[in-house]
């Protein structure tokens, strides 16, 4: 089997038997919908609707809430964090498997990623809000967001805008894996991806 597929896996799974799936109705109607610029505002106001309505509802811009995680006593941001990340992949994922849209992945800086979360960390942690929970906050009322997070985000963003010439010669660079994703690291294409979804 392994010889005939290239691979490991049973031969019910080669590419030749499992071609790209194909949704020729809707994916050719809903696609030059997407791509507009009218359909992506649409688009972008009806998910963040949806958006903010869950995250309101899951208690995430509640300031008590994110420190309960953070002191390990509350683990409603993580549960609704791990749903979304679930639910996510299996739908990039699927829309990408029937020609929506294509898989643009950014790329793997590790220095920058982990210094850069570090700093967010600890931003998160002083703060008790991050940019999308704060804003959710504000729109709730809730002061505390709009005196602390909002300010620290505008200047944070502020000076890394100012030293990003700086930066992306350098610590940008180091580490950089390129644009790559787990399947592509381990060379599994369609189907085999969807192994590792689930």
């Amino acid at each position: 089997l392994q010889s005939a597929v290239g691979s490991p896996f049973p031969l019910c799974f080669s590419r030749e038997l499992l071609p790209p799936l194909s949704f020729t109705g809707g994916g050719e109607i809903m696609a030059p919908f997407i791509t507009s610029v009218t359909g992506k505002l649409l688009m972008g106001l009806f998910l963040g609707i949806i958006f903010g309505f869950a995250i309101h509802k899951s208690r995430m811009t509640r300031y008590e809430t994110i420190v309960g995680l953070l002191r390990l006593k509350d683990f409603t941001m993580l549960k609704v964090m791990l749903s979304a990340i679930v639910v996510g992949m299996v739908g990039i994922y699927f829309f990408k498997d029937i020609g929506i849209l294509k898989l643009s992945p950014k790329s793997a800086d590790l220095a920058a990623n982990i210094i850069g979360g570090l700093i967010f960390g600890v931003g998160f942690a002083l703060a008790g809000y991050c940019p999308t929970t704060g804003i959710g906050a504000i729109a709730e009322g809730r002061y505390d967001a709009l005196l602390g997070a909002i300010p620290g985000m505008l200047v944070g963003a502020a000076i890394y805008a100012e030293a990003y010439s700086f930066l992306k010669g350098n610590l940008l660079k180091w580490g950089s894996f390129g644009k790559i994703t787990i399947p592509d690291v381990l060379g599994w294409g369609y189907p085999y991806h969807w192994i590792l979804i689930f």
